[in-house]
């Protein structure tokens, strides 16, 4: 759907520079779509995030540090009243803190990392695959915009022509009408012409 109204952009910028006289070229065009489109932008960042996560520690080949930690807490209080009338009222705390650091490094694992790195490296080409697919798609459609664009400037520049065509016979008919050469019927008919070719 992005494609789409980038192209009518497209379409509307070439069609206005083409009745001003200043034709935007269509390399200039493919240009613009290229460095402007949010589609193309979104899918280059998409494969240079991929890019970014082939290295192989992803793949589990590099050391794997782990930390862990924990601690527990107790709070106790003790009041004891004793037949003889001591009472007894204590009042304790206690802090366990633990701390484990760890690092493992697999040195064979039945080459599970060699095939994960492998994936990583296909999913990489893949989303480059993916964006030249989108370059190349919005080319084409950019491409389409521009050529209708022209063929329709060609279309204007035509019917330009004929009109003139008509305009000039009616003026003609209408000074060998005026001179007593031509018939009102020829005037009439050029008029009708002329009305016909701009409605």
């Amino acid at each position: 759907m992005i494609r789409f109204y980038y192209c009518l952009s497209i379409f509307i910028l070439v069609s206005g520079t083409a009745f001003s006289q200043e034709l935007l070229a269509l390399d200039e065009a493919i240009r613009i779509g290229l460095a402007q489109n949010l589609g193309i932008e979104v899918a280059r960042m998409e494969q240079q995030a991929s890019q970014m996560q082939v290295y192989k520690s992803n793949a589990g080949f590099g050391p794997q540090l782990g930390l862990n930690a924990n601690a527990g807490a107790t709070v106790n209080r003790v009041q004891q009243n004793y037949l003889d009338g001591s009472v007894v009222d204590r009042f304790g705390r206690s802090l366990a803190p633990n701390i484990s650091l760890g690092l493992d490094w697999p040195v064979y694992d039945g080459g599970r990392m060699a095939a994960v790195f492998e994936r990583l490296k296909e999913i990489s080409n893949a989303s480059d695959i993916q964006t030249q697919i989108n370059m190349e798609g919005l080319v084409s459609q950019i491409i389409q915009a521009y050529y209708e664009v022209m063929r329709l400037k060609a279309r204007v520049s035509f019917l330009n022509t004929v009109i003139t065509y008509y305009e000039d016979r009616l003026r003609i008919t209408e000074e060998r009408w005026h001179v007593g050469r031509g018939s009102k019927i020829d005037f009439l008919q050029s008029k009708t012409d002329v009305n016909a070719q701009l409605g």
